[in-house]
């Protein structure tokens, strides 16, 4: 409430949910669940507040089963929230590579691909403690040598181009 006294959109995920990225099978009810209950609470807000099913998905969730189990959660949203804007990224922490693999339903267009982008690895995580060895980053500056700028400015092309193919809007989620 405080973000929308802010005129600020909201984006809601489900972060960090470790056990649906081992064992798929087993949770994705249990995500399917969650969302139900979450479209529910959020029916009455207004078009500023986006979802994002499952962040960064990874592990043993394979191309097959997060699209199977977008497609049932798109539809368990959709039960109660027809018009919301719902965010999906792919496999691998959602890399700009997998905009290409990623569910996109061909009569929904409330849809929008997601992708997060940390290049150059070393410099957007320096210092950060889940990845080893990044301490030894710190300081990193980074202005990019001509072939680094042209690789980043390939991958943004790569998601642009998914995304027009797919006749959905495209968004950075997170970005270092």
């Amino acid at each position: 409430d405080l973000a929308y006294k802010n005129n600020l959109k909201i984006l809601i995920n489900v972060h960090h949910f470790d056990s649906i990225m081992y064992e798929p099978d087993k949770y994705s009810e249990k995500l399917n669940s969650m969302w139900n209950q979450i479209s529910t609470a959020f029916k009455d807000y207004d078009n500023n507040l986006y979802f994002e099913i499952l962040n960064e998905p990874k592990e043993n969730m394979s191309v097959g089963k997060l699209n199977i189990l977008y497609e049932k959660v798109i539809k368990t949203i959709r039960k109660t929230s027809t018009e919301r804007k719902i965010a999906l990224g792919g496999i691998f922490w959602s890399n700009f590579a997998s905009t290409a693999t990623t569910f996109v339903p061909k009569d929904d267009k409330n849809i929008i691909l997601l992708f997060n982008y940390y290049n150059p690895f070393e410099f957007t995580h320096q210092g950060a403690s889940w990845v080893d060895g990044s301490g030894d980053w710190e300081g990193t500056t980074w202005i990019g040598t001509e072939e680094e700028k042209q690789r980043i400015t390939k991958e943004f092309d790569f998601a642009v181009e998914q995304a027009k193919l797919k006749g959905v809007d495209l968004m950075i989620g997170e970005f270092g």
